[in-house]
Parts: C-alpha cells; structure tokens; sequence
C-alpha cells in the first residue's frame, strides 16, 4: 500500500527470568492479587479456578472527595484511596508537577479500548478448565473486570492461528460455497458471545482481514507481496468476501461496529523470504481505486451500509499516504476512521496523528494493535515473554497517553490471551500478551499491562471526552505524562504516568478545586472527582 521503505525497528533489553515464591499484595479493592515474581522487574496477579482478584466499579463521590487509583511497578494493582478536595483562592503550587484542568474545552469521543479475538485467544481460552477461562473472561468484560468495549476479530487466520486457512479455497468467484471455518466455530464465536452477553451487548467489534485465498492471489503464498488479481477486480470479488464475512457472523448473532480495509498491508514491503505473516498488498493508488470502486460501494449498497470502514490499520508512520488515497471525494466519503499499530511509535512523531487530525477532521484516528515482544531484540534473546515486566506496561501506558493527547479516539491491544511462549503461532511469531495461561497448571497470569491498560478500560468508558489539560513540570521533572477526560456522568479523570524513581507531589487545579496527592516511583496514577 505504501511507498514508504521498510525499516526494522528494535527495542529491548535482556531478561533472565528467575522464579521466586508468590506473595499477597494488599489493596483496598475487591479479591486482592496474589502476586509472583519471576525475576522481572515487577510482579504478575495469578488466578485459578477458584480465587482471583476483582475491580470492583468505582462509585460516583460527593463534590467534596476524590479517588485516586494507582498501579506501579511495587506490586499495587488498582489501590484505592480517597482524599478531600480543597476549595482555593491562592492557586500558586509548589509541587514537583502541577496539572491545571479546564473542562469547558472538549476534545474527541472516546470508542473504547479493547483487545482481539484471536485463534491464538481462543484455542488458549478453550485448553484451561472452564472455570479458569471463565476467570479471563470476566477480568476483561465482567463488571469487576476492566471494561473492555471495543474489540478487534480477524477475518480467518493470521500468524497467530494455528494453520492458514481462508473461508474460500477452492477457485469460486460467485462465494458460493463460502464457509465459517472449526477456528470461528470453536475459538471465535461462543467467546465473542460470551463477552457480548458479560457487557450487556455493550461492546463495538471490528473486523479486518489478513489473509486472501490463494486463488485471488498475484503470488501463491498467503505471506509476502501478493495483492488481489486484476481479473477479480470487475465483479468486486474480494470486496463480496469481507461482506459475505459480516453476513455469516450476523447468523451467529454477532454484529460488527467496523471493518478496516485490511491488516498491515506494509508487511508486503518486506522481502517475500523472509516475510511470513499473512497479508495482502496494495499501493495508495491501487488502495484508493479497491475503495471507490469495490469496497465502498459493496458496503454501500448492502444491509451494513452504517458500518465503520477503517482505513490504514498500519504503523503511524504511513499516515501521509493517506492524503493519495484520500484525496478523492468519493474514497473520502467511504472512509469514517483511520487505524494505527503502534509498533513503529517509539521514532515516528505523534505530531502526524495531529496532522491527519486537521487536514481530516471528520475521520476518527484509533489505535487497533499493539503487543510488546515483538522485536528483533526479542527474538533473538527469547524474551518474547516477559512474566512481570513493569517496562513494557509502562511503554504501553505512555503510547495511550500520548495517543489521546493527539486524537485518538481509542486503542485496542493485540491477542488477548497467549500461552508461556507467546503462542500458539504457525509462523513462530510469538509475542507477549496482557494475560499468559500456563496451560499445565491450570492458572493463568496478570501482566501490569493488564492494569495500567485497565486504567483507560474501566475509567475512561466509551462516550467519555477528553479535555483540556495543561501539565507544568517544576524542577526538571520530564518523567511524567498525563492525560484528561470528562466521563458521560460528568466525573474528570486525570492520568498521570510517573516513569521516574521518585515520589512526586502533584496539583490538581480546576477552576476554586485544588487536589494535592502524591503519585509513587513508576506508576500510572487515575484521580478521580466530581464536581456536582
């Protein structure tokens, strides 16, 4: 899709894990996590088929309290403690960080935040004892769970199923014998529905497609830089597909919010040796053209036409080739949001969301993957999982910070679920998740990541705005990043990421209201207040 080259990005550092005795970490909310080290730099929350910990909803204060919730890297998972709010006439601080709120300035609406249902995630799900899948789900969409209410589902496979299969792999133009696969049926569907019926129907869910049959192929390899053949662009062929998709989820009850027009297509910049995960390739103008002819008007002229087509699905560092396929009015009026990875973050400028952002204003921007344990550093020293790694937490909480500071209206990590290897994968492409499942011993792990992600899941529920907010950092303090919203109830919720290794004051200021709190060494912070 992109003329853009290829970089490889790497990041990393190298971990010997180390098993140490579990311990119980107290906290004021709900069942506590029963906390083990192995050897990282933090802890993990276990859970079984009879214990593990809650987060009970926070309830809505009077004016005069606030909550602040925090995680860090000392083993606090979701700390609850209530303070008084001060009303003030001197508004001059002097705290290491000072955060001034305006509320009266809005910004974007927030979809959600959410993870994927991949193979991967299920055949997990599917290998523990009901009771501890169970567990899972409700620790992600139960109401003492973390609210998740936006979620991502492939359409077929990916690198992170088992095999590579398609719903067509007999040539067959007309999709006549077009067929949900045993993956949808065992690993997908009864999960989805599961969530669905956990959040009350309250959660969005968006399709995007990996891998095309081979027969619609310009290469016979599902991986590498095969895109669509030219003769099947006439009758919209692998437009029909991704409907037919939609068409046969929605006879198993299951509606979708959004469908991207396709998963990393980047991924074809890569030599076609060594690339071996599922895509399909399209360049701006070949992208721009599937859109206006094929993909647009398919979903236009059918029973979804209000379904939200996503462009991009790709590295934020893509964005510009957006204008080509863009600058068309029609292609223009097709699109409704652009989805961005995370993956290339770390060195491609935030300023771009802002660009797209102005030059675009009427398209959502949403992070739809994100995964730590995914670079070259990683696979060459196997710390594609790390048990306990405060620092990919941390990273992920600071790319959702910044994310919302620039637009983004939500951010959806990658598989929800993977084994102690970061699989299953049939390309080896193992990677690091939220939730581990030790699968021989029946029990399942919390990453931090679970928690500091939790921390926009459950606090910052769909509909919520982010507002204005302006953060002054007082003796050199450049380790802290935050954030604010506005939540449909009208409760202001400030997120502050202290990534130094000091305890820091900070002064909350809205308006007459004064908060003082303290916020702990390698923490993410959420303080929490009404003001009627």
């Amino acid at each position: 899709m992109f003329s853009k080259k290829f970089s490889i990005f790497i990041i990393g550092l190298y971990y010997i894990p180390q098993l140490i005795p579990s311990r119980k970490v107290s906290n004021t909310n709900g069942h506590d996590c029963v906390a083990k080290d192995f050897g990282q730099d933090s802890t993990v929350c276990v859970c079984n088929a009879s214990y593990c910990d809650t987060i009970p909803l926070i309830e809505k204060l009077n004016s005069s309290m606030y909550v602040k919730i925090t995680t860090n890297k000392d083993g606090l998972r979701f700390h609850k403690e209530i303070g008084i709010v001060e009303v003030i006439e001197n508004k001059a601080s002097y705290s290491d960080i000072v955060i001034n709120v305006n509320a009266s300035v809005e910004y974007q609406a927030i979809h959600g935040y959410g993870g994927a249902f991949t193979d991967a995630t299920g055949i997990n799900l599917a290998s523990l004892d009901g009771k501890v899948a169970e567990q899972i789900m409700k620790s992600y969409f139960g109401i003492e769970g973390i609210g998740f209410s936006l979620c991502r589902v492939p359409i077929a496979a990916t690198d992170f199923s088992t095999r590579p299969y398609t719903y067509l792999e007999n040539e067959d133009p007309e999709l006549t014998s077009f067929s949900l696969q045993e993956e949808d049926y065992q690993y997908k569907i009864p999960y989805i529905l599961q969530a669905l019926n956990l959040t009350n129907n309250n959660l969005k869910l968006i399709s995007s497609p990996w891998i095309a049959p081979l027969w619609m192929k310009t290469i016979a390899s599902y991986a590498g830089s095969g895109t669509i053949k030219e003769e099947y662009h006439p009758t919209a062929t692998w437009a029909k597909y991704l409907l037919k998709f939609l068409e046969e989820y929605e006879k198993q009850g299951i509606d979708y919010w959004g469908i991207t027009t396709g998963n990393e297509p980047s991924l074809a910049l890569y030599p076609d040796a060594i690339q071996s995960t599922p895509t399909v390739a399209w360049t701006s103008a070949d992208m721009q053209k599937f859109i206006k002819d094929h993909l647009g008007p398919t979903i236009e002229n059918s029973s979804y036409s209000t379904i939200n087509l996503i462009a991009l699905d790709d590295q934020r560092g893509y964005l510009p080739d957006l204008n080509e396929i863009l600058n068309d009015s029609a292609v223009n009026n097709y699109i409704d949001g652009i989805g961005i990875h995370w993956y290339q973050d770390w060195y491609e400028s935030a300023n771009l969301l802002d660009e797209v952002h102005n030059r675009y204003p009427n398209k959502f921007l949403l992070g739809t993957e994100a995964c730590s344990g995914s670079t070259v550093i990683d696979l060459i020293f196997n710390t594609r999982v790390l048990l306990g790694s405060w620092q990919r937490a941390e990273d992920q909480a600071k790319d959702i910070i910044e994310d919302m500071n620039h637009w983004v209206t939500g951010w959806i990590s990658w598989n929800m679920v993977l084994n102690t290897d970061g699989g299953p994968s049939y390309t080896s492409n193992f990677v690091d998740a939220h939730i581990i499942a030790n699968i021989t011993a029946n029990e399942f792990y919390k990453q931090p990541a679970f928690y500091t992600h939790g921390h926009f899941s459950k606090l910052v529920p769909p509909n919520s705005k982010r507002i204005q907010m302006i953060l002054q950092a007082n003796n050199n303090e450049s380790d802290v990043v935050s954030t604010a919203f506005k939540k449909p109830d009208g409760g202001i919720v400030i997120t502050v990421l202290n990534s130094s290794d000091k305890t820091l004051d900070i002064n909350i200021i809205d308006e007459d209201l004064r908060i003082i709190e303290t916020v702990t060494p390698n923490s993410l912070s959420t303080i929490l207040y009404w003001k009627d």
